[in-house]
């Protein structure tokens, strides 16, 4: 039997016609793959560069650059086009679509030994505002104002932000931006700010020690399985902030804030659903028109449970509410209308009811506000729970 391959020339001519632009398809659409290339950055020599920043100025869209141990701590002055000022940046990419390697974030620092002044301060990894996506992985980013300042889309995983005098990552990314698998550390205003367009923001799997989140006008926030540890200082220590903006929380531990766990604004729309909210302040805030749904959670706040202001609606089912040292809910600054509240089938922490509408204020203690708690019928079982230990999520940053 004589074998045809799919690929020999037809003697038809119409055939032809139809499989040469097909083949001259295929060859283009593979070819930015074949001429991406991979550059290595060794501080002992053994590489293409010993600086991080000679292999972006010569990268192409595509290529990869690959990080091997060492402290990079070599700022280059940067001219952001919207800046008055220059700043220092220690990787700063206006090549789309580049993909950065550390061999291990306990190997590989960037950023200077010590924070310093510069316009706003300098940063990490900074991208013109046309910048397409970065995917960064297995790096510490360290001592700077903003670790990742970019739009675009963004991609990180493995990496770690420690001391930081701002935010780790300040993002307006319309195409998205994916945490996995990182660790944040006493970055002084939190992990992450987003702003608008920001859009698609998925954090999974990752650790956060005095680090906030900070969302504004940004939709379509996920947040699955990751750990938030807070301590007292001046000014409180929260957890994530929601500002016209929308997004879920699943299967996420929130622990020790001063401030509170999660708060959620100007109209914005949350669903908290597994959670594990035993802060020192209030484990939830809404206000302002917001609306939170809270299922299979354990709310401890210890000073209120939840604090509800201004038109905000928060309905609750399945829940482990505690009652803490002030109320289990408090209702302020309702008008117009009386809004109804449904939070039945929580379990309370007993049985009776007295002692639950005691913890519970709104319309029935106070007629001026036009809110009330629906709280019967309850439950009398309380949620199974796993305090989970610190000890892991302390020793990564040893």
């Amino acid at each position: 039997m004589q074998y045809h391959s799919p690929f020999a020339w037809n003697r038809d001519p119409m055939r032809n016609s139809l499989v040469c632009p097909t083949i001259l398809l295929l060859v283009f659409l593979c070819a930015p793959e074949a001429l991406a290339s991979t550059w290595q950055v060794e501080q002992d020599g053994s590489g293409d560069f010993l600086v991080i920043q000679d292999a972006v100025d010569i990268a192409a869209a595509g290529d990869t650059v690959l990080i091997g141990p060492g402290n990079y701590n070599q700022g280059h002055s940067i001219q952001i086009p919207s800046w008055s000022q220059p700043t220092d940046a220690f990787v700063y990419a206006t090549t789309e679509n580049l993909t950065f390697i550390g061999v291990d974030s306990s190997q590989v620092f960037i950023g200077p030994d010590e924070y310093y002044q510069t316009y706003f301060g300098p940063l990490g990894f900074c991208g013109s505002e046309l910048t397409d996506t970065w995917r960064i992985e297995g790096v510490t980013l360290r001592n700077v104002r903003e670790a990742i300042y970019g739009g675009g889309r963004i991609e990180i995983r493995n990496c770690r932000f420690v001391e930081n005098a701002n935010n780790a990552i300040f993002t307006w990314a319309a195409g998205g931006t994916l945490i996995e698998e990182c660790s944040f550390l006493n970055n002084l205003q939190g992990c992450m700010f987003s702003l608008s367009p920001s859009s698609g923001v998925t954090i999974r799997d990752s650790e956060f020690i005095l680090s906030a989140i900070s969302l504004q006008n940004t939709s379509g926030f996920f947040m699955e399985n990751c750990h938030m540890v807070g301590a007292y200082k001046v000014g409180g220590v929260a957890g994530v902030q929601f500002d016209s903006s929308s997004g879920t929380i699943i299967n996420c531990q929130f622990e020790g804030m001063s401030n509170y766990g999660i708060n959620a604004v100007f109209n914005s729309n949350v669903v908290v659903s597994n959670c594990d909210i035993q802060v020192l302040g209030d484990s939830i805030r809404a206000s302002e028109g917001a609306f939170v749904e809270v299922s299979g959670s354990v709310l401890a706040g210890a000073y209120r449970n939840i604090w509800l202001r201004s038109g905000a609606v928060l309905t609750a089912h399945g829940n482990h509410i505690l009652k803490p040292g002030l109320n289990f809910i408090k209702c302020e600054q309702y008008s117009g209308e009386i809004i109804t509240m449904d939070f039945t089938n929580n379990y309370w922490g007993t049985t009776a009811l007295d002692s639950i509408a005691l913890g519970i204020w709104d319309f029935n203690d106070n007629p001026t506000i036009k809110a009330t708690i629906d709280f019967e019928p309850i439950s009398d079982v309380p949620l199974p729970t796993e305090k989970k230990s610190l000890g892991d999520v302390k020793s990564m940053f040893r």
